[in-house]
């Protein structure tokens, strides 16, 4: 399987396990709702285990928010952040 899709299904799966808590996170941390914060917060230690897995240094949370906004308000936009977290764990 290509190293890509099989970062994108990881990345995927990892929104899929948080959004099972969304009803229970419904209060707000420093002006957004819990659940969004939370499912960053694993997308980014997910992104930096990974990263670590092939040796590579830590990316600052900003590149992370950064494929966070540009998947923000698409159809698809699990799949795209999943996309852009992969292509963070592959690129220097």
């Amino acid at each position: 399987m290509n190293k890509v899709i099989r970062l994108q299904k990881i990345f995927q799966q990892v929104l899929l396990d948080e959004s099972q808590h969304r009803n229970s996170r419904s209060t707000f941390i420093e002006g957004e709702i819990e659940w969004i914060v939370k499912e960053r917060e694993a997308m980014f230690k997910t992104l930096l285990a990974e990263r670590a897995k092939l040796g590579k240094g830590p990316v600052p949370l900003a590149a992370l928010m950064q494929v966070e906004r540009l998947a923000t308000g698409h159809v698809d936009y699990a799949d795209k952040f999943a996309l852009g977290c992969a292509e963070l764990v592959l690129g220097e």
